[in-house]
């Protein structure tokens, strides 16, 4: 735990002055490559396309670990590169960006903080969520306080002291994991993050009955957050919110049809704050070319159905990503138990019946065949042949 350019007494003095050890931390040989696993298992708990501010950031391990889509900013006592926004909480001082971001990430630094409340007061005013780690005396070898300076820590609480120091901060816990034997890891949300509401918009064709827009539906809805307030938009006939949408969520995961590229379209992406766009191109001959790429350019986010929808559309100002066809996460992997016939799926699903009724159903049959592409998703996983024609 003790880097090769200080000492124990300079660190311990440090903890004395009340002080930052500024001569340590601008020294990389203290940055220790240890710190890396700890590092990964915290990327593990951050979400895609996450704006992520790393507090302490020394070596920037995290930064390989997130997600796809993720933007980070590094941020720590020294300037570790060109991007490196320089704080020293111990002087209170917090980048400005602290407030917006999506995850505030501290590892292993809230040992070498002297004043935890203010800390967490002010993290308490952020819009997104905080994750910190400590090593707790309670678990570890650095039980006493001595033995804790000399690392340079400068506080010794128990579990139970620090939620209540999150709590008394207004940070309420979500999640807390053992990292390994000396650390936990702790997922806050700040009250902006629990209580604002966001305006959503989902633009889409679910009000025709069609199977696949209706299980887009569902699965949209297991992935929305719970300060979403969300406002649902029809193609025909056309529907615009009221308000300005914070999001607006265009298609559920089916294809994009060529009659919705019109002006209506634009007006309303214009009007909302971020644009998300699930859909992919099956019925591409239906669409003007310089629609198309106008539509992709106003996303911000594109997620896409097939591999071929990105070589065709795909532009270097919107984040394109291929997603798959994910309504397939609607059906559960079952195992069929008829097999005295071919269950046959064709238009009479489009009818108003409940999804659960066509889904067992069709999962109850060792063979099916489809003329629609959803119902065959379901069969895919379930029976053990399937048969497709459009």
């Amino acid at each position: 735990m003790t880097g090769a350019g200080d000492n124990i007494e300079s660190r311990v003095k440090a903890v004395l002055a009340g002080e930052t050890d500024h001569q340590r931390w601008a020294n990389p040989e203290n940055l220790e490559a240890s710190w890396e696993p700890r590092s990964r298992f915290a990327a593990q708990l951050i979400g895609r396309s996450s704006t992520v501010l790393d507090l302490g950031c020394g070596r920037m391990l995290i930064e390989k670990y997130l997600r796809p889509g993720c933007t980070y900013l590094p941020a720590d006592v020294a300037r570790r590169d060109a991007r490196t926004l320089h704080c020293d909480i111990n002087r209170g001082e917090l980048p400005p960006q602290v407030e917006d971001v999506d995850v505030v990430l501290m590892l292993g630094v809230i040992e070498y903080i002297f004043d935890l409340p203010a800390l967490f007061s002010r993290l308490a005013r952020g819009r997104g969520r905080v994750m910190v780690t400590y090593c707790d005396p309670e678990t570890s070898r650095f039980a006493s306080f001595d033995q804790r300076a000399a690392l340079g820590w400068v506080n010794a609480l128990s579990r139970t002291e620090l939620k209540s120091l999150f709590a008394a901060a207004g940070l309420r816990l979500l999640a807390e994991d053992q990292v390994d034997s000396l650390q936990w890891i702790y997922t806050l949300s700040t009250p902006a993050y629990a209580v604002t509401p966001r305006r959503v918009a989902v633009l889409s064709y679910a009000n025709a009955g069609n199977f696949g827009d209706r299980l887009g539906m569902h699965v949209l809805s297991s992935i929305m957050p719970a300060n979403a307030s969300v406002e649902f938009l029809n193609f025909r006939p056309w529907q615009a919110p009221e308000e300005d949408p914070d999001i607006l969520v265009l298609g559920i995961g089916n294809s994009m049809f060529g009659p919705l590229l019109d002006d209506n379209l634009f007006k309303l992406i214009e009007r909302s704050d971020k644009t998300i766009g699930i859909f992919g191109t099956q019925y591409r001959q239906e669409y003007p070319a310089a629609r198309m790429q106008q539509l992709i350019s106003a996303l911000d986010v594109w997620f896409a159905r097939h591999e071929v929808d990105l070589d065709l559309y795909a532009v270097p100002e919107t984040r394109c990503e291929h997603l798959g066809d994910w309504l397939i996460s609607a059906f559960m992997m079952t195992n069929p138990v008829k097999d005295e016939a071919v269950l046959k799926v064709g238009d009479e699903v489009k009818k108003n019946l409940p999804l659960d009724r066509i889904i067992t159903q069709i999962q109850q049959y060792r063979r099916v065949f489809s003329t629609r592409m959803h119902p065959l998703l379901c069969a895919l996983t379930s029976a053990e042949q399937v048969a497709y024609v459009e």
